[in-house]
Parts: C-alpha cells; structure tokens; sequence
C-alpha cells in the first residue's frame, strides 16, 4: 500500500508542476525549474513502481497474478501519459503549438486530460485492490484469532475435567485402602483378627496396609500363644519382636512364673507324699 501510496503522490505532483510550467512559461528560470521538478517526480514514480515489482517477484507468480497485471497498467498507463507530456512540451518550445493550445491540452477534454484519467483510474484500481486484500486479511486474521480462542477454550475445558477426573480417580485410589484399614483397625478392636486385604500398591498407601498386616499377623501370633498357654501348653516359646515388644515379654514373664510355680506345687505334692 505504501509504494502505491507514493506513486500517486508523485503522480499528482507531476500534474502541478506541469501546470506551474505552463503559467510560468514566459520566464525560462521558472521553466527550468519545474522541467527539473516534473523529472524529479517522474524518477520517483519509476522507482516505486520498481520496488512495488520487487515486492511482488518474493511472492509466487499465481498469488500476486493479479496485482502484477494491475501494476503494469499503472506503468503503462502513465507512460503513455509521459510520452505525451514530453512531446507537447518539446512541441511547444520547439513553437509549434501555441501556450493556450498546450492549456487546452491539459485542461479538461483535453488530450493529456483525458490520459491523466486513465492513469488515475488504474492507480485508483490498484489502490482499490490492496484495501481489499488488506481486508480480506483482516478478516482472515480475526477469523483465525476467533478459532484459535475457540481451540484454547477447549483445551482450557479439557484440562479442567481431566483434571476433575483423575483427582476423583486419586482420591478414590486412597480413600478406598484407607477405608478398608479403619474398618479393619475397627474389627482388630473389637478382638476379630478375621482380617484380610485384596490389595497391594506400591505408594505410601500400599506401606501403610503392608505395616497393618504385619500388626495383625503379630496379634495373630501372640493370640496363638495365649491360648496355648490357656490350654496348660507351658512349654511354649514366646518370641520377643524387640526390647519394647512389653506385651512379648510380659507373656514370656507369665510362661516362665507358671512354669516354676507348678515345679513347687510338684516338689511340694512330693515331699507330703513321702511323709506320709
């Protein structure tokens, strides 16, 4: 947009100097000056038209096709235009037209008028062009923008329920284990050791049922020997887990003071037999 921008700027300028051209004819100081200004401005319309081509030759022929074939009507256009414009100015210093057939010219209905028109008209095409692409783009822009507000929205959505979900499934995958160990703290209260587990992890939840079954396992086993013991089964042997294992030692205490108490029954049921 910026080079055709330009390229009519100049155009416009071109179209002023000729007229000051025109009406300062009579002083050559004055001719000379706007001849230099109108090729000034002439050089600068055949840059921009050159680095707008620039432009486009970076893009690939089938996309830019259009725009191309617009460019080259604004070079052809105004070429023409400047052909003409150079030889009824060369005609008129030559005097082979007269000042007001070189107005006549340029005004309105004029020859050069009515080229000014036509190059006006394809820059205008040009300029039509481009705000059309630009909204095209803009629109494409904010069609791409919406989808992808669309998509982070979803993903947004998503996460949250994936989320929700697996904070269900971890919480379940706790509670659950956890669950079965109270009830089972419960029934261990209660004095039934009828107590099992179905499960094994490998998590802190998985070392907790692990260190439950041990207690169970150790009451089991000092249940065992308790009613052994009850059974008159003095010789039983009491293993003590550790030196603050109390209820281990108490027991093993009670094996070995009922194993001496009956060794004095004994010894005395003896002597008061053999007095007899």
């Amino acid at each position: 947009m910026e080079y055709v921008e330009n390229i009519s700027s100049h155009f416009q300028q071109t179209r002023v100097n000729i007229l000051s051209y025109i009406l300062y004819s009579d002083s050559e100081e004055e001719k000379d000056y706007y001849s230099e200004r109108i090729a000034q401005h002439e050089a600068d319309i055949a840059r921009g038209i050159s680095s707008y081509n620039d432009i486009l030759a970076e893009y690939d022929a089938s996309e830019v096709e259009t725009e191309l074939k617009l460019l080259n009507n604004v070079k052809s256009k105004i070429s023409g235009y400047e052909t003409l414009r150079k030889q009824l100015m060369e005609n008129f210093e030559a005097g082979l037209i007269s000042k007001e057939e070189l107005i006549t010219s340029f005004s309105k209905g004029g020859e050069a008028y009515n080229m000014v028109d036509i190059a006006e008209n394809a820059i205008q095409e040009l300029i039509d062009y481009n705000i059309n692409y630009a909204k095209g783009q803009i629109a494409n822009n904010e069609s791409k923008a919406q989808s992808s507000i669309f998509a982070m929205i979803m993903v947004l959505i998503i996460g949250v329920i994936s989320a929700t979900v697996l904070s269900f499934i971890l919480s379940r995958s706790i509670s659950n284990p956890i669950n079965k160990v109270v009830v089972a703290a419960s029934k261990l209260a209660e004095g039934d050791m009828d107590i099992s587990f179905d499960i094994s992890t490998k998590d802190e939840t998985g070392k907790l049922i692990d260190a439950f079954r041990d207690l169970v396992r150790s009451t089991k086993e000092q249940a065992n020997i308790v009613g052994k013991i009850a059974d008159g089964d003095l010789t039983v042997d009491v293993p003590i887990r550790s030196e603050k294992d109390l209820l281990g030692q108490k027991l093993s205490e009670m094996v070995y003071n009922l194993n001496d108490l009956i060794k004095n029954i004994t010894s005395a049921a003896e002597q008061v037999s053999a007095g007899a």
